[in-house]
């Protein structure tokens, strides 16, 4: 039998973004194996992959680039490609696609297939010239040891297309979601008044929703201070409601961004609402979706909203115009504009939201997840 590694730094990694690249190795025919640093994972994530019946071997991959554990990972993925033989390396995440490339220089030579998916290089316009200055002759380089290098948004596909040296190079519209799922029903509608309510929010009220990560790259702090602005304005009023802004997530910036959000006296207004599971619910709770990231690939976040018939702010970076055109499902904003993201609310707030969802809806229809894994089944089948 055949045997493939899907590889990426996380463990968690994999859990929530590999499962049908694991499905469809395994309908191949493929013996699937996994490589990823397994010390921190939730037992939802564990249950997840262990359900899909793979084989997972844990490497000390760490995310920062120049760690100690990142040697410990070369040496330990060499003797883990010594011991097994692999006829395909499915790569994910720069550090993960940096060392198994690496290792996997001399078994190429032997037909076995490398696959590197770039999940939003980390150059791109508008990066910090150090992004450039590192990580880019690192891809180039690293792209000479790629048989088949997969960008998920178009200007990673039209840099790697000029600057890279991958025998070939591939446009797959990211992980793809699942548009069946997330499709309003009647089924959800009524828990909309009941998931304001625990929200803090009245059915009167528009409702914004962010869902990330607390970090900077998220960059919710600008929707906060344009939150601040429209307060001064119109103390945040709309028609019999109020405007409020909910973010779903967690990460290091929480303390941080409650000190913001009492800082400019909107603690009834915004809330962190912490990690949630119930992300459907959420956004069948809202007017609106938000993303104001400073950087994305293509957003996991966006795509879900869009399904679920959401008008989206979004920030105008790369990955969020592949799914938003200004003025058509949404309003886009420069990321570290404030006052740009007010007038993207005010708009919002006088637009015809419902149309705006029927053409995200529509839209998002070619990054189903059906499509996407028709475009990935016949990458592994022409890497075979």
């Amino acid at each position: 039998m055949k045997k493939a590694l899907i590889l990426a730094t996380i463990e968690g990694f994999i859990a929530n973004f590999e499962l049908n690249d694991i499905r469809i190795l395994q309908e191949l025919g493929y013996e699937v194996h996994a490589a990823c640093n397994t010390s921190v994972v939730t037992e939802d994530k564990k249950i997840a992959l262990e359900k899909t019946g793979i084989i997972i071997h844990h490497i000390e991959f760490a995310r920062k680039p120049f760690h100690k554990n990142n040697l410990t990972a070369y040496k330990q993925l060499k003797d883990f490609l010594k011991r097994e033989h692999i006829d395909l390396i499915h790569c994910h995440t720069p550090m993960g696609g940096l060392i198994a490339r690496l290792c996997a220089r001399k078994y190429r030579k032997n037909r076995t297939r490398v696959i590197y998916t770039a999940h939003g290089f980390h150059f791109y316009k508008g990066a910090p010239i150090t992004n450039w200055l590192i990580y880019y002759p690192v891809e180039k380089f690293c792209s000479y040891l790629t048989d088949v290098l997969i960008t998920i948004n178009k200007e990673d596909y039209e840099l790697a297309k000029r600057k890279m040296h991958a025998k070939q190079v591939e446009y797959v519209p990211g992980v793809g979601v699942d548009t069946d799922k997330f499709s309003p029903n009647d089924d959800t509608r009524k828990n909309r008044e009941k998931i304001r309510e625990e929200s803090g929010c009245s059915p009167d009220d528009f409702v914004m929703i962010a869902v990330g990560e607390l970090c900077l790259r998220k960059n919710h702090q600008v929707v906060i201070r344009a939150m601040e602005k429209l307060k001064k304005q119109n103390g945040l009023k709309y028609y019999n409601g109020k405007i409020k802004f909910l973010i779903a997530g967690q990460g290091e910036l929480k303390s941080e961004l409650q000190e913001l959000i009492c800082g400019k006296g909107l603690e009834e207004n915004v809330k962190l609402l912490g990690f949630r599971s119930d992300i459907y619910d959420l956004y069948k709770a809202a007017n609106i979706a938000v993303l104001p990231s400073l950087q994305e690939g293509l957003p996991v976040a966006l795509m879900e909203a869009m399904a679920c018939g959401l008008p989206c702010i979004a920030s105008k970076i790369r990955g969020n115009i592949d799914l938003i055109e200004n003025g058509k499902g949404g309003y886009l904003f420069a990321p570290k504009s404030v006052d740009e993201c007010k007038n993207a609310i005010e708009q919002m707030l006088e637009a015809n939201n419902k149309i705006l969802g029927q053409i995200n809806q529509k839209k998002i229809k070619n990054f189903d997840i059906h499509i996407v894994s028709e475009k990935m089944r016949c990458i592994y089948i022409r890497a075979k």
